[in-house]
């Protein structure tokens, strides 16, 4: 399992595993036993720096679908794991890309995702609730921060730091942290239907509203 900033529930986690997969499957869609032809991989390549622009520039098209792999594994495993801001830039930007196609009924207008049926998702929502930040979203605005006025600059990790200065991961980059007890905020009793239609995401963009009525 990954470690998120707060206990995910099980919404969440089937948007976050349709993200993934639907990116890792428009990466390579090929099967198993198919040999791709140059034209293939190419329109795939160009395919994906288009529409991946931000990952492109630190991940070959094969190299995010590795790394998308990695955390599949991740999100799947018995153990917690602690990503790094390279793995959130890949998780985010899937979700961006996921979402927006979501919300505009590219993938049918039913909604569904996993066993649920999902209205719209606020991505800004889900990275305030459930990622720790989005300093990996920093740009040049960083480096000028730093440049100008060090000891008010933000405070970031080395990776969020190497994103902004659009420096490519090395292997430690990339590495997974094992983890004990993930250290988030709790659940706690809200009641998360297992499946079916839940209306938009995050649900307390549904429970607000009714309370404003």
């Amino acid at each position: 399992m990954i470690e998120f900033a707060s206990e995910p529930d099980p919404i969440f986690l089937a948007i976050v595993d349709e993200a993934l997969q639907f990116t890792a499957e428009r990466l390579y869609p090929f099967r198993a036993d198919y040999r791709p032809s140059q034209g293939d991989l190419s329109g795939l390549d160009e395919d994906y720096e288009s529409s991946y622009s931000e990952l492109a520039r630190f991940f070959t098209r094969e190299q995010a679908r590795t790394v998308i792999q990695q955390v599949q594994s991740a999100r799947h495993a018995s153990a917690y794991y602690r990503l790094t801001d390279f793995h959130w830039l890949v998780v985010y930007t899937c979700l961006e890309v996921f979402c927006d196609l979501h919300n505009d009924g590219s993938f049918g207008e039913d909604g569904r995702i996993g066993p649920y049926i999902v209205d719209k998702i606020d991505l800004g929502a889900i990275a305030d609730i459930f990622f720790y930040d989005t300093d990996f979203l920093f740009g040049t605005e960083l480096l000028v921060a730093r440049e100008r006025n060090p000891d008010r600059a933000p405070d970031v990790t080395v990776q969020a730091a190497k994103i902004a200065a659009g420096v490519k991961p090395d292997e430690s980059d990339l590495e997974l942290v094992p983890i004990g007890t993930p250290n988030w905020e709790p659940l706690g009793k809200k009641q998360v239907p297992n499946s079916g239609y839940v209306g938009p995401f995050p649900m307390r963009q549904r429970e607000d509203a009714d309370h404003e009525r």
